[in-house]
C-alpha cells in the first residue's frame, strides 16, 4: 500500500457566478464514513492553478479526481485518513466554497488554509488531516499529480477524535487532537498536515509503538525538531494538553510559539521554552531567562496543560493538575500575540515521548448564570461553574473557594503565645496559592503540603 498527499485549502465565498459547480456531483460523505474509491474512470477536473497558495507547483494535477461533500452545524474535529492501494502519488484539497472554475475573484478559489504536501519525501503509507472545523459546508477533492497518477484509495472520516479530559460541550470544543494511533512507524512530519519539521534540514520525530501504544518520541540522536501547528485556529483563548514521558537519566524540551519560523528555520517568536531535568526538576523560562520551577518524576508519564490567551494577555503553565506559573503574552512576543504552535526539539541528552495531544477552543455558546460560585486552584474565582467552564478549566482544576476569614478562631494579640500541632490536612486556603508574598516565600513553587 502507498498513501495519498494531501493539501488543505479553504476558499472564501464567490459572488456572480453563473457556471456549474465542478462539485456538483460530490458524494456525501459523513462522520464514521469510510469510502473506497479509484480514479480511473473519472475525468480532470483541477488542475494546479486552482492550489496555487497551497502549493508550490511541481506538479500540473492533470490527473483524474473525485469530489466528496460534508457538512457540519458545530465547530468540531475532524480527521481524514486515507490510504493508497495503488503504487500513484495523489494528494487532497479541501474547500469551503466549491464554485464555478475559470471564475476571477478577489477573494478566489486559491486561499490556502493548509497542506501536507511536502517536497522531501513520497512513498509513505498514510497521511492524516486534522481540521479544525467550524459549521458549514465542506468539499474534499482527491487528486493525481500529473496524468499518470490514477488509483483506488481508502478515505475515512472521524469526528469522534477523543482527549483524556473531559470539558463542558457547551462551551468548549476540540479544535486539534492527536493520539498519533493511525501513523506508520516512520517520520511524524509527512504524514500529517498539523505536524512539520523546523526546517528541511532537521531531525524528524518518529512514531513508536510500545506496549500497545503509540506515540511521538523526540530524541538527540536523530535530531529531532518537530512542531505542532496552530494556525488553522483563529486567535483566541485556547487550552493545549499532553503527556510527556521523560526516560531515566534523559531530558525533554518544548516551547510555545507566538510565531512560526520560516522555511528555513528562522523568523520565530517564543512566549515560553520548558526543560525537564534529570534529576526530576523542570524550569520555564521566559525571554531567555529562568521564570520557576518544578518537580516531576522521571520514567512515568507527567500530564502538562497550558492556557493561552492572547486577547487577555495572559499565559498559565499546570502540571498534573496542578497550578504553576501565569505569565503574559506581552513579556515575551512581539505583537500581534497568537499561540501558533508547539515545538518539540532534542536538546542534549533528550530522550522523551509524548502522546494526548489535545487542543480546546471556546465555541462562544450561550452561557447560563445560576449563582454557583467556584473557584480553580490558579486563585481565580468565578461566579457560576459555566463561567469556569467557558475559561477552559476542568473539574480537576477546581479548587476551594475558602478564605483565611472563613476559618474564623480566636482572636491573638502581639505579645500572645500560641502552643498547638499542625495536621498533614491543615492546608492554607487556595485562594492564597496565587499572593504574590506567598509565591515569592517558595521560590515561586509552592509544596503540595502548605
Amino acid at each position: 500500500m502507498r498513501p495519498f498527499i494531501f493539501c488543505l485549502i479553504l476558499f472564501a465565498p464567490m459572488y456572480g457566478i453563473s457556471q456549474v459547480s465542478p462539485c456538483a456531483n460530490a458524494i456525501p460523505l459523513s462522520c464514521g464514513q469510510t469510502m473506497f474509491r479509484n480514479t480511473n474512470n473519472m475525468s480532470d477536473k483541477f488542475n494546479s492553478g486552482h492550489y496555487s497558495l497551497c502549493y508550490n507547483n511541481v506538479h500540473d494535477y492533470h490527473g483524474k479526481d473525485i469530489v466528496f461533500e460534508f457538512s457540519t452545524n458545530s465547530f468540531r474535529n475532524i480527521h481524514f485518513n486515507l490510504e493508497l492501494f495503488d503504487d500513484v502519488e495523489m494528494d487532497l484539497f479541501l474547500f469551503s466554497v466549491c464554485a464555478g472554475l475559470g471564475v476571477v475573484e478577489p477573494t478566489g478559489y486559491t486561499e490556502c488554509a493548509t497542506t501536507t504536501f511536502v517536497d522531501y519525501h513520497t512513498g509513505h503509507f498514510k497521511r492524516s488531516i486534522d481540521f479544525a472545523a467550524s459549521p458549514g459546508t465542506y468539499y474534499i477533492v482527491v487528486d493525481g499529480r500529473d496524468a499518470e497518477q490514477n488509483g483506488s484509495f481508502e478515505l475515512t472520516m472521524d469526528c469522534e477524535c477523543e482527549c483524556n479530559e473531559s470539558l463542558n460541550p457547551a462551551v468548549a470544543a476540540k479544535a486539534h487532537t492527536e493520539d498519533f494511533e493511525f501513523f506508520d512507524w516512520n517520520g511524524i512530519s509527512f504524514q500529517s498536515n498539523v505536524w512539520r519539521k523546523w526546517n528541511s534540514e532537521a531531525g524528524d520525530g518518529a512514531v513508536q509503538y510500545e506496549d500497545h501504544n503509540q506515540h511521538l518520541r523526540i530524541r538527540e540522536q536523530i535530531e529531532s525538531d518537530v512542531i505542532y501547528k496552530l494556525t488553522d485556529v483563529p486567535p483566541q483563548r485556547l487550552r493545549i494538553s499532553m503527556s510527556i514521558f521523560v526516560e531515566t537519566g534523559k531530558r525533554a524540551y518544548f516551547n510555545l510559539l507566538n510565531k512560526l519560523p520560516n522555511n528555513a528555520g528562522s523568523g520565530e517568536d517564543l512566549v515560553g521554552a520548558f526543560f525537564f531535568e534529570p534529576n526530576g526538576i523542570g524550569q520555564l523560562n521566559v525571554n531567555a531567562s529562568p521564570r520557576i520551577t518544578f518537580p516531576y518524576q522521571q520514567n512515568s508519564w507527567t500530564d502538562i496543560m497550558v492556557i493561552a490567551d492572547p486577547d487577555s494577555d495572559v499565559i498559565e503553565l499546570w502540571i498534573n493538575h496542578k497550578f504553576i506559573v501565569r505569565w503574559t503574552f506581552s513579556e515575551s512576543a512581539i505583537f500581534p500575540f497568537a499561540l501558533q504552535g508547539v515545538n518539540f526539539y532534542a536538546v542534549t541528552g533528550a530522550d522523551f515521548k509524548v502522546d494526548n495531544l489535545c487542543v480546546w477552543r471556546r465555541t462562544n455558546g450561550i452561557i447560563p448564570l445560576p449563582v454557583d460560585p467556584v473557584c480553580v486552584k490558579n486563585g481565580t474565582q468565578y461566579i457560576s461553574h459555566f463561567l469556569a467552564d467557558d475559561a477552559l478549566f476542568a473539574n480537576d482544576e477546581y479548587g476551594e473557594c475558602n478564605k483565611i476569614c472563613d476559618y474564623g478562631g480566636e482572636f491573638i494579640y502581639r505579645s500572645d503565645q500560641i502552643i498547638g500541632t499542625i495536621d498533614p490536612d491543615d492546608k492554607i486556603p487556595g485562594s492564597l496559592y496565587f499572593e504574590n508574598c506567598i509565591l515569592e516565600s517558595y521560590g515561586g513553587s509552592i509544596p503540595e503540603n502548605v
